[in-house]
């Protein structure tokens, strides 16, 4: 019993002890020339042919960085905003890797699109609708099958008519358990889903014609590398490009 205890102790520290923190990643703008801060974030503004644009840097978040970008049009003619051509290119990589890492100096990452986003989030809906109504055909089914089992196995528990019927009340009542979970986490996911679209639909920078007197901005996402020291983001539009450069800190817990 002693042995089993002392095992039990050990395994349970050994996975209490598997787990660390990871670094905290974050980027700073190398040129402070265009530098402004605002809610402690830092503001980089430039202007080319009277097309402004205004880029913070929010964060590192589940694989991406996070920017905020504004555009406004002061120049008389139309531009097209488009977030699907905004890129950034890898300056350099950490020299001290132990592995050759995914990316590499000279790569090219372009932003997330918005509109394949959305494609793909109204997809995982429509997929999960899908399996919500599979779950209640399930019930139904399993119900209609089970009819029979239940007998069955009211016979097989013997005893006398209160036995049996107590026996059938303990199964059906596991499968109601089993199909009020399922739907609970299925009506979950599509509410996630429903609000992560709302999000992309409206929260995030897309595809916009501006006309002259008018501004659009809104969040726009770039993979993150843990590997990468340095990038310049190229913010492009009317074939204009608006390069910041951004040096990558690792801060350790």
């Amino acid at each position: 019993m002693i042995k089993i205890f002392l095992l039990t102790m050990i395994i349970v520290v050994s996975l209490s002890g598997c787990y660390s923190p990871k670094p905290v990643y974050r980027l700073q703008v190398a040129d402070q020339e265009h530098l402004s801060w605002r809610y402690g974030s830092e503001y980089v503004t430039m202007n080319y042919n009277r097309l402004h644009l205004e880029a913070a840097y929010i964060e590192s978040y589940d694989g991406f960085y996070v920017f905020y970008v504004t555009f406004s049009n002061e120049s008389g003619l139309k531009a097209v905003v488009d977030p699907a051509k905004f890129f950034y290119i890898v300056d350099k990589i950490d020299p001290y890797l132990e592995k050759k890492p995914d990316i590499q100096a000279g790569d090219t990452v372009l932003a997330d699109s918005p509109e394949e986003r959305l494609l793909k989030i109204e997809k995982d809906i429509s997929t999960q609708i899908a399996a919500d109504k599979n779950i209640v055909a399930r019930q139904i089914f399993t119900g209609i099958v089970s009819v029979v089992a239940d007998a069955a196995i009211a016979n097989a528990v013997g005893g006398d008519d209160e036995d049996k019927s107590e026996a059938v009340c303990e199964r059906q009542a596991e499968r109601m358990e089993t199909y009020r979970v399922d739907r609970e986490n299925s009506k979950f996911l599509i509410v996630s889903m429903a609000e992560r679209k709302q999000f992309w639909a409206t929260e995030v920078l897309r595809k916009t014609t501006l006309y002259p007197g008018y501004e659009v901005g809104g969040y726009v996402f770039f993979k993150h590398y843990d590997e990468i020291e340095g990038i310049t983001i190229n913010f492009k539009i009317e074939g204009i490009s608006y390069p910041i450069t951004y040096l990558q800190v690792v801060y350790e817990p």
